[in-house]
């Protein structure tokens, strides 16, 4: 901005801008859940794996299969049931 003593004239339209922003966010925490999810749902899962992702799991441990799918299980069932309440 040349008031701040820049060379680019920049006009700022939020009709514009606002609704990339918030598409942007959504797509990157998709992607990061997706990680999340794939890697067994850890509590405290390193967020530079989340945020760029490695070729494999960066805690080189075999997820069991079976514990995964309880805590899937647990979060579509919590999920539903905030789903379902009244607001």
């Amino acid at each position: 901005m040349t008031e701040f003593g820049g060379n680019v004239e920049f006009t700022y339209t939020h009709a514009a801008y606002w609704p990339a922003l918030i598409a942007l966010a959504a797509h990157r925490k998709a992607e990061m859940e997706a990680r999340w999810r794939q890697n067994g749902m850890r509590i405290g899962e390193s967020e530079q794996y989340l945020k760029q992702g490695f070729s494999q799991n960066p805690h080189n441990e075999t997820v069991a299969a079976t514990g995964a799918a309880k805590v899937e299980s647990k979060m579509d069932s919590v999920t539903n049931g905030v789903a379902s309440v009244a607001l």
